[in-house]
């Protein structure tokens, strides 16, 4: 009985190990890209500035106060009021909350949707939508 566990524990490890090897070679793992230096020309110089330079759109949904960075239509701020104040979800500045695709230049297309197009030729609509309590 224990001489068939141990086979049997060892032929699946061999598969598993030969399956993962076949999804690497199938799949390989895509490199992240330099992201420039804070120091760098033409580096962000706002809190809320998109890393290329270009200021953030402001958006109103439901309410809530949006701030949209054109490269990866991520949110650079998220002011919900308060009954007393304003609050800003955003916690981390210079990176963007989110962000999809930050490699591509999104466009306002109508009021919280913006659309990007891949190099493919397919066109990426993303839309931020406050849906309140039922």
């Amino acid at each position: 009985m224990d001489r068939n566990l141990f086979l049997a524990v060892g032929l699946s490890v061999l598969i598993y190990m030969g399956w993962f090897k076949f999804i690497e070679k199938r799949y390989p793992v895509a490199q992240p890209r330099a992201v420039p230096a804070a120091s760098q020309p033409g580096a962000p110089s706002g809190p809320n500035a998109a890393p290329n330079g270009e200021p953030p759109i402001a958006v109103t949904v439901g309410g809530v106060a949006l701030a949209v960075q054109p490269m990866g239509a991520g949110l650079a701020s998220f002011q919900y009021p308060d009954a007393s104040k304003t609050v800003d979800l955003v916690y981390s500045r210079g990176s963007a909350l989110l962000s999809t695709f930050p490699e591509l230049k999104f466009r306002q297309v109508g009021g919280a949707a913006f659309e990007a197009e891949l190099p493919s030729g397919v066109k990426v609509l993303k839309e931020f939508r406050i849906d309140g309590p039922d």
